[in-house]
């Protein structure tokens, strides 16, 4: 199937890892040589370009991409590693 990145960058990218919302596509990376998407960029976070986070996905952790989200396997976000404990509370927002 063919897409265009306008078609794209509209839909949600969620890692299959663990069903996060990774956001949105915005750039996609291009081999010249041979022709082929290679990776897609990910924007997430910030207002406007505050605080903004732009997160590389190889097409290979690519798994689906269907007409409402692309699902990824990025196993980078996966580990547990780092990953802040859920705190509940107005304060903690």
């Amino acid at each position: 199937m063919l897409y265009t990145l306008r078609e794209l960058e509209c839909r949600d990218v969620i890692n299959l890892c663990d069903g996060r919302l990774l956001g949105h596509i915005s750039d996609l990376e291009i081999d010249t040589e041979c022709g082929k998407a290679t990776a897609i960029y990910i924007s997430s976070g910030g207002f406007w370009s505050a605080g903004k986070e732009e997160v590389r996905i190889p097409w290979e952790d690519i798994r689906c991409i269907g007409e409402d989200a692309v699902l990824v396997e990025f196993r980078r976000e996966c580990s547990c590693a780092g990953r802040k404990t859920r705190r509940s509370g107005w304060w903690t927002m």
